[in-house]
């Protein structure tokens, strides 16, 4: 064995590329970051400015401003990706419900220079059946997230009702 090989068995190479995109397009923790999320709302209130958006295949995902400012239209995020940059470079599949609802899902990269937010490609748009497993996979990391802190929350109350008095 080379000391090339040798040292890939004790150090595997990863897809990550200095420069690259992450390859974590399915990391929980970051499709629920804080950045992460401002980003998609922020691509979100983009496309419903973009009063023409139809897909290729002439699946409609035109949204108002209105229904975005008034939470009817929400963003969640399926995938990201994020690539240092002078700043960070973000790209996101991001499905878009209404009222809970999949209208289908648009790919998108969005650069981030220290906080100022700016579209740099528009990619495809896909169908609520091109996403359906991602959407149910993230959906379901949500409830048993939202269940665990019903639990947790629950334990807490239950401790505070058998606390000993001093």
């Amino acid at each position: 064995m080379s000391s090339r090989q040798q040292q890939e068995s004790v150090h595997p190479r990863t897809n990550n590329m200095v420069g690259g995109y992450s390859n974590q397009g399915h990391d929980k923790n970051l499709l629920k970051s804080e950045q992460v999320v401002k980003v998609s709302n922020y691509a979100l209130k983009e496309h419903s400015k973009k009063s023409t958006s139809t897909a290729s295949v002439g699946h409609s995902l035109t949204i108002s401003p209105d229904e975005v400012e008034s939470g009817q239209v929400t963003a969640v995020v399926l995938e990201a990706q994020q690539q240092v940059v002078a700043g960070l470079n973000y790209k996101l599949t991001i499905a878009l419900l209404k009222d809970s609802t999949c209208l289908g899902a648009l790919k998108v990269t969005v650069y981030d220079r220290f906080g100022d937010l700016r579209v740099t490609k528009w990619g495809d748009q896909l169908t609520c059946d091109d996403v359906q497993d991602l959407l149910t996979e993230v959906m379901q990391v949500e409830e048993s997230e939202e269940k665990a802190l019903d639990v947790e929350e629950k334990i807490e109350e239950g401790m505070e009702e058998v606390e000993p008095n001093e």
